[in-house]
């Protein structure tokens, strides 16, 4: 498969839960991070093509809010066959500098 990410994706130590704040419902576990988006793995396959403000549970020890609130929209998703989990890429979506600073600093604490 040919490679289009532009950033080198890091993968977390922590797993940290991600829920739709729409419907308060768990999207899955965050798989891998950069600026530009996120992999969450789960059970159920996400509907490619839809948008989502997503609920980042983040450890209050990092930062000073319980969650990161970003938008997303589910670019691609596909079974892993050695887990029986699906893998969902996200990309952010009208991203601020204190969204960035903020995802940056997720980046760092966790890798």
């Amino acid at each position: 498969m040919l490679e289009k990410r532009k950033f080198k994706r890091k993968h977390l130590i922590f797993n940290l839960t991600v829920k739709d704040r729409d419907t308060g419902l768990p999207l899955g576990r965050l798989g891998d991070i950069t600026t530009a988006g996120i992999m969450l793995v789960n059970k159920d396959p996400i509907e490619v093509n839809s948008s989502f403000t997503l609920d980042i549970e983040v450890p209050k020890e990092i930062f000073s809010k319980k969650q990161l609130i970003l938008t997303a929209k589910s670019m691609w998703s596909r079974k892993d066959d050695a887990s029986g989990l699906y893998d969902t890429g996200f990309e952010f979506l009208d991203l601020k500098a204190r969204d960035i600073d903020a995802l940056l600093g997720l980046i760092v604490n966790f890798e």
